[in-house]
């Protein structure tokens, strides 16, 4: 992937880029649109210059910054012109990002500077409902897999320190065949069940200083979670817990309190990976919290994706409560479009029944369409299908 998708003529030796909040569309467009060796030139205001820091170290290459007043005119056009002066071979001015002051003026700063020049200045914005980069005035380019970064990339873009390990990956999946045995109880009186007997047995002795062995779920309803726990745990039929593995239970409490969902839809998330073209995925994406590195935010996500350039935010709760599962959507929605702009889209996989009816609602009042999916539990026994179906259909 990369440059071949775009003809070598609207590819220039100088690129020029106007700086925005999102630092996602420049990234693009400047791996798209600048020449190898070429000189990318970013005008940027007071409030996005670490946006275009970060650009320039995480592009490489020459880089030029200009700080602009994103709201004088006349001040845009005389820093667009300094960043032609004197410069030789083809121009490119990229105007996605920026007021729209700024898009204005150094467009007809560019348009004037180069009147009597050949070739002329290629001019560019990306579209970013439809994924596609135009240029004026007469061609156009699908281009969402053309730029593929990694999620380590995209939060690096915002100057975010990751958390150690993190994001997680398959290799840190845990305890798969009984996450997605509890996925298939649809009957919320076993994760009730469920929930009573980790609690108060299982890790009652994992947290004792002499734990005794401890024998798998006898109830009916979790005969088939008790199966996929024997599997996982690589024990014989009939065979108790041993208290060695009990012991070692211990650090997997958050799991067992819940996080063996976000664990289940990583594993159905990556059996269909290949089939959406989604190139990288991971649980946990999170920042270390408090960490002075001027990010532009904190933000934490149970699962997350990148099909191309684009990203997806994947919330998790094993809560039946509505309010519980609004507020950690609102929360992953605001912070997925400030990682990934407008292209972002979010998702919930909820405990909570009427989830249909709960994302109507929430797509109506947040004025979100297209933006948000709500996975209830009806959805988990295929939950690889419907994520494959959103993915693929999420633009």
């Amino acid at each position: 992937m990369g440059k071949i998708s775009i003809p070598a003529e609207y590819c220039t030796d100088h690129l020029m880029l106007l700086v925005g909040e999102n630092p996602l569309p420049n990234y693009v467009a400047a791996k798209l649109l600048l020449k190898p060796q070429g000189i990318l030139h970013l005008l940027h205001s007071s409030n996005t210059h670490k946006i275009a820091e970060r650009l320039r170290e995480h592009l490489g290459g020459k880089v030029c910054l200009a700080l602009v007043n994103p709201t004088d005119a006349e001040d845009i056009a005389c820093k667009t012109r300094q960043q032609l002066r004197g410069i030789t071979g083809t121009v490119g001015l990229h105007y996605t990002g920026g007021t729209k002051a700024m898009a204005v003026h150094a467009y007809r700063a560019v348009e004037e500077a180069w009147r009597n020049r050949e070739p002329k200045p290629v001019f560019s914005y990306l579209d970013a409902g439809a994924f596609t980069m135009r240029f004026d005035l007469d061609w156009s380019e699908e281009v969402l897999f053309a730029v593929q970064p990694t999620l380590e990339d995209l939060a690096a873009l915002h100057g975010a320190r990751l958390r150690a390990n993190s994001p997680q990956r398959e290799a840190d999946l845990w305890g798969v065949a009984t996450a997605t045995a509890l996925a298939r109880c649809r009957d919320g009186g076993a994760w009730h069940v469920w929930k009573r007997w980790w609690g108060s047995t299982l890790m009652k002795q994992a947290k004792s200083p002499t734990p005794h062995a401890v024998d798998l779920p006898q109830d009916p309803q979790l005969a088939e979670v008790k199966e996929a726990l024997r599997q996982d745990l690589a024990l014989s039929p009939g065979q108790a817990i041993p208290s060695t593995i009990v012991s070692s239970l211990d650090a997997k409490t958050s799991w067992f309190r819940g996080d063996w969902l976000e664990h289940y839809v990583l594993a159905q998330l990556l059996s269909v990976a290949s089939a959406v073209r989604v190139h990288d995925c991971g649980m946990r994406l999170a920042t270390e919290q408090n960490s002075a590195t001027g990010a532009d935010f904190d933000f934490e996500f149970d699962v997350a994706a990148l099909r191309g350039y684009q990203f997806f935010g994947i919330t998790c709760t094993t809560s039946e409560d509505e309010d519980k599962a609004k507020l950690k959507l609102f929360e992953a929605y605001i912070r997925a479009r400030q990682l990934g702009g407008d292209e972002a889209r979010v998702g919930l996989v909820c405990a909570y029944e009427d989830a249909p009816r709960f994302e109507r609602e929430v797509v109506q009042k947040w004025r979100a369409k297209d933006r948000i999916k709500v996975f209830g539990p009806q959805t988990w026994p295929d939950l690889a299908a419907y994520l494959r179906e959103w993915l693929e259909t999420a633009q």
